[in-house]
């Protein structure tokens, strides 16, 4: 994926984020953080990134199974008995009904606003 392609992406799914009523922010707590570095100390070789073991302890905090991302290591999780219950979903288009075709711009944003896509 061309960078500037990506880096507005990132740039406007922040933007979404940020100005939405419909998503959550979850803040890491002490208690998190602590079971995260636990994690990636006992099963560096499953996942070496401390990012991912905390959205895994923040996931099943507030029972999440399920979790968009193109990163392999949230499918090899599954490997450990106490995270058989994570689903990776790589495309979008695999999230349900409504996700049934892939969507772009505004289609994919709404709440975003004036911000610009792909460029």
């Amino acid at each position: 994926m061309d960078t500037d392609f990506r880096l507005s992406l990132i740039r406007n799914l922040d933007s979404v984020i940020q100005n939405s009523a419909k998503l959550k922010l979850e803040k890491v707590g002490e208690t998190d953080f602590a079971t995260a570095k636990s994690y990636l100390r006992k099963h560096a070789e499953v996942i070496p990134k401390l990012t991912d073991w905390t959205s895994l302890v923040i996931m099943r905090r507030n029972s999440v199974s399920k979790i968009l991302s193109p990163d392999g290591d949230f499918r090899d999780v599954r490997s450990l008995a106490e995270f058989k219950w994570v689903e990776r979903i790589n495309q979008a288009t695999l999230l349900g009904p409504r996700a049934s075709r892939p969507k772009w711009g505004r289609e994919a944003f709404p709440d975003a606003g004036e911000a610009t896509f792909g460029g």
